[in-house]
């Protein structure tokens, strides 16, 4: 965990001129609830993925899409001039619903076919036809009880 937060705080996303080599520095850089987002995030990814290592080309896929959506929530946050850690959060935790389909459903739900599409209309049809609820509904839910 501290890895992650010292290499964020050291991308060029902050600028810095001199390397952050603490973690005290990194949270100063970074903001209490910046590494909370971080520390929330890591934990998501972390406990997802040592529970899907059969499939990690898939969720390499997935994650990085997740991050991107995370970065990019972030970004149109801040140029909304509104806190944007929750804004990250909620990209990259989005298609949360897909991992607890491939979870519950490991011998239907096929990572190839489902984790790294998009999810228009057709795809959340089909899901809802084959699983009685598409990933967005699902994903609710366990966001609701967590």
């Amino acid at each position: 965990m501290c890895v992650a937060i010292l290499k964020v705080a050291n991308s060029a996303l902050y600028g810095r001129p001199k390397e952050v080599s603490s973690l005290e520095t990194a949270v100063m850089v970074l903001g209490m609830n910046e590494v909370r987002n971080l520390v929330l995030s890591q934990a998501v990814v972390s406990s997802m993925h040592r529970l899907l290592q059969k499939n990690k080309a898939e969720l390499d896929s997935f994650w990085d899409h997740s991050f991107t959506c995370g970065l990019a929530a972030r970004n149109i946050a801040g140029d909304m001039n509104v806190p944007s850690g929750d804004f990250f959060i909620g990209g990259l935790i989005h298609d949360i619903g897909k991992l607890a389909m491939l979870l519950i459903f490991p011998e239907d739900y096929n990572p190839t076919q489902w984790l790294n599409t998009y999810s228009d209309t057709s795809t959340l049809i089909q899901e809802e036809k084959l699983f009685t609820l598409p990933h967005p509904s699902i994903g609710s839910r366990i966001l609701e009880r967590w």
